[in-house]
């Protein structure tokens, strides 16, 4: 009854409440240590120092009894989405992971390609490239209402399971593995030999404590921070398969209605937060990695990796289309840029 109640309010709000203050609500449903909350943190503290106040952003997370998250990833975006149809919503903006954001929006089904980024440094290098910051950014803003005020990395996600190292791509087989609700990842998977089990976050660590699943894949700070280690999740692999995306977001409408000179500081303190937020989570990862091993998780690298590249590369094809909102070529060509870009 609380949370009904606390969401009627907040839709009577409007997104301009006192005076000259410019409030936000910007929601997430993970814990305070995650890089989403310490991302909105810090681009909600950089809006205020640089708007002198006039900014005013409430970040709302899971566990957080004050300002609880309004639901999960793909339902903030929704909402997030929504606000054109409908002229209301309880929260203007979210940060999102490119799986979530590409159940709605294709063109970012690109970012989940597997083993489509080489390196760490590789992706920041697209990430600040115009291809992303114009054209990638211009087509979520035009066809989905979504403003991206920044893109954030979070790390390499690494497989973790429950019954035997894996090094070789024959190792995976018999592993009943969670995937994300992402045809990408998932079709991933079972190439690799995989058995794919698609679950939502929530569901994850009741399902490894029922050995309905083995495992399941993410990066350090997500595994090291959520409830799943405590699941016999022993063992390791660094597969580097896919790098973990998402974006600081918020609705375009409510974006273009503040001034001008409030859209350039937006876009500066979302800019600055990426460089801390690319900054801090390379050093957190290789921190997590120390305090894993002192766990006893046994880490493990790919033996045989071109094996594991090659038993993906059909997927490229078969998602051309997807990612082209049903051209082909624009998809194949589309994919081709960010491969020359990450070269």
């Amino acid at each position: 009854m609380r949370t009904l109640i606390l969401l009627f309010v907040l839709l009577l709000l409007p997104t301009f409440a006192v005076g000259n203050t410019f409030k936000f609500i910007f929601s997430t449903d993970n814990p305070k240590d995650s890089l989403h909350v310490k991302a909105l943190q810090k681009f909600s503290e950089l809006s205020r120092k640089y708007s002198d106040g006039e900014i005013s952003i409430e970040v709302f997370h899971k566990g957080n009894k004050t300002n609880p998250s309004f639901g999960g990833e793909e339902e903030n975006i929704k909402m997030v989405m929504s606000y054109d149809f409908y002229k209301i919503s309880p929260i203007d903006g979210t940060v999102v992971a490119a799986e979530s954001l590409a159940f709605k929006a294709p063109i970012i089904e690109f970012m989940l390609l597997p083993f489509i980024f080489p390196s760490f440094k590789s992706a920041k290098k697209l990430f600040a490239s115009d291809f992303i910051m114009k054209y990638v950014n211009f087509q979520l803003k035009t066809k989905h209402r979504t403003k991206i005020v920044s893109w954030l990395i979070g790390g390499y996600r690494h497989l973790t399971n429950s019954k035997k190292m894996v090094s070789k791509i024959q190792d995976i087989a018999g592993l009943k593995i969670r995937t994300p609700r992402n045809y990408i990842i998932k079709e991933a998977y079972e190439a690799f030999g995989a058995s794919v089990k698609i679950l939502d976050w929530d569901d994850v660590a009741k399902s490894l404590k029922n050995e309905t699943i083995d495992g399941q894949e993410n990066p350090f700070n997500v595994f090291f921070h959520s409830d799943i280690l405590k699941y016999r999740q022993k063992y390791l692999t660094k597969t580097k398969a896919f790098l973990w995306i998402g974006a600081i977001a918020m609705n375009a409408r409510k974006f273009e209605n503040m001034p001008i000179k409030l859209q350039d500081i937006i876009v500066k303190a979302g800019r600055e937060t990426a460089q801390i937020q690319w900054d801090w989570i390379e050093k957190e990862n290789s921190q997590l990695e120390k305090l894993l091993r002192e766990k006893r998780v046994k880490i493990s690298e790919l033996e045989d990796r071109e094996k594991w590249i090659q038993a993906s590369r059909k997927i490229y094809d078969d998602s051309y289309k997807l990612i082209g909102y049903g051209d082909r070529d624009l998809g194949e060509d589309l994919v081709k840029t960010v491969v020359d870009l990450v070269k």
